[in-house]
């Protein structure tokens, strides 16, 4: 509540002031108040729509505000426009501009979206699910290279990434699908692990 009221005079005192307004909105987010953290940070976004760090915690506040239905597999207008603000930090090139633990943060929940999409996807629309299980491949494995340039393991992409193959891989078939269940299993997926075996392909 302090930070709240220092930000909220400075914003008083000079209401283009971006740090402040940042801060202020990253203060109500922590807080618990969505409502008023999403509302400084569209605030922000109006004033400043080149300022990553305020684009991706815009991102994250839609995204945080439908965790719930993301966890049912639900694809909210919401949620899609978390990744839009996602895809024009790196369609505006500004992603240079952010500390590498938040471009780690844009890439997994930009591979998350696209993941939980492509399952939704599965049945009504089987092409476009295998493009979104590909793209959230891409964003994790970028999100994996960024943990290999600060020399971090992380295993939950790791895993993150065996079931976007394995979930790529139910919609191939043959040669190509065997290929991705080696690729799942390769990253610990043990469902892909067991599907290689039931299939004569030891691990």
């Amino acid at each position: 509540d302090a930070a709240i009221a220092v930000f909220g005079k400075i914003l008083q005192a000079n209401p283009k002031q971006e740090e402040a307004r940042l801060e202020l909105a990253r203060a109500y987010r922590l807080r618990g108040d969505g409502g008023a953290a999403e509302r400084e940070a569209r605030a922000l976004r109006a004033q400043a729509p080149l300022n990553p760090e305020g684009l991706l915690l815009l991102g994250d506040i839609l995204l945080e505000s439908q965790a719930k239905a993301l966890d049912q597999g639900q694809f909210p207008s919401a949620v899609k426009e978390a990744e839009q603000v996602y895809r024009q930090i790196i369609d505006q090139q500004l992603v240079s501009r952010l500390p590498i633990s938040q471009q780690v943060q844009l890439y997994y929940n930009l591979g998350l979206l696209a993941h939980v999409e492509g399952n939704q996807l599965v049945t009504t629309a089987p092409a476009q699910a295998i493009e979104r299980q590909k793209s959230a491949i891409q964003a994790w494995e970028q999100t994996s290279r960024l943990f290999d340039a600060i020399s971090v393991l992380n295993s939950s992409v790791q895993g993150d990434l065996g079931r976007a193959y394995r979930a790529l891989a139910q919609l191939r078939q043959g040669a190509e699908a065997l290929s991705l269940y080696q690729k799942g299993c390769a990253f610990k997926d043990p469902d892909s692990c067991e599907w290689l075996k039931k299939n004569g392909h030891g691990v």
